[in-house]
């Protein structure tokens, strides 16, 4: 646990353009991984974090050789996060990753959006976790609901599942798409962000993490499909660029207290 100094309660390394976009990592000799961009510094301390469709959290260095590490039992636990050691100002996150072997990495996934490693920050996992099960659940609800539904079918039924939600991603040729519960969740996410309260600002970047993630695991289960392969393209083209972030710069009065 230690001090960064551009990295407090309200105050950030600036993000790179591709700050939740979609990608694929290469490790040597493994099979493709799709993963998100979860954390782009483009200044010091210049940390590159991606997270798996699987959930799992690697650094952009890890990529070639990455294989995660055995977990500690923190792995899955909320816990309450403060900067600079200013314990009058409490953010809740999720430990993501609790390395026991090297390179012995800990991950807190904050309610902001933002990810930190534990060298930038003080945390105190929550007592009341400290029986749950750990490392068993997801960041994102929407992964968790489609998965749930599709474990359940067949594959020529899995099929058909992906195929529906992919109508409700992506227009037709003819310029319609589907209703459900899916088209609402990514049209309410293709806008730039705006400018709004921190509040709004942190649940517009959690929810487009969330989508791009949900895409891109709708497009990673199509590819296990040779007659939907071309679809999985098409979304990937359609959602792999860059999300685009547009901060205001507030000034604050100096007299406020």
């Amino acid at each position: 646990m230690g001090v960064v100094k551009n990295i407090t309660f309200d105050t950030f390394p600036k993000q790179g353009e591709d700050l939740g976009a979609l990608v694929t990592l290469f490790p040597k000799g493994r099979t493709p991984i799709p993963a998100v961009v979860v954390r782009s510094d483009t200044e010091e301390p210049s940390r590159r974090i991606y997270r798996t469709l699987a959930g799992d959290y690697l650094s952009s260095s890890e990529i070639d050789s990455f294989q995660l590490p055995e977990q500690g039992s923190s792995k899955g636990r909320k816990t309450d996060v403060c900067f600079h050691y200013d314990t009058s100002r409490l953010l809740e996150g999720i430990i993501v990753r609790d390395d026991i072997e090297k390179p012995y990495t800990a991950l807190i996934h904050l309610q902001d959006g933002r990810v930190v490693d534990t060298v930038e920050c003080q945390y105190c996992p929550k007592l009341e976790e400290a029986e749950r099960p750990q490392a068993t659940e997801r960041i994102n609800p929407h992964i968790d609901s489609l998965s749930a539904r599709l474990r359940k079918l067949k594959s020529s039924e899995r099929a058909r599942e992906l195929h529906g939600v992919y109508k409700q991603l992506i227009p037709s040729r003819k310029g319609r798409i589907a209703h459900g519960q899916y088209n609402t969740l990514v049209s309410g996410n293709q806008g730039p962000i705006m400018d709004f309260s921190v509040e709004r600002l942190a649940k517009q970047f959690v929810d487009k993490f969330n989508v791009n993630e949900f895409v891109g695991y709708v497009a990673y289960q199509m590819d296990k499909y040779d007659h939907l392969k071309n679809h999985a393209s098409r979304l990937k083209e359609l959602y792999g660029n860059s999300m685009k972030v547009h901060l205001k710069t507030m000034e604050i009065d100096p007299t406020l207290n």
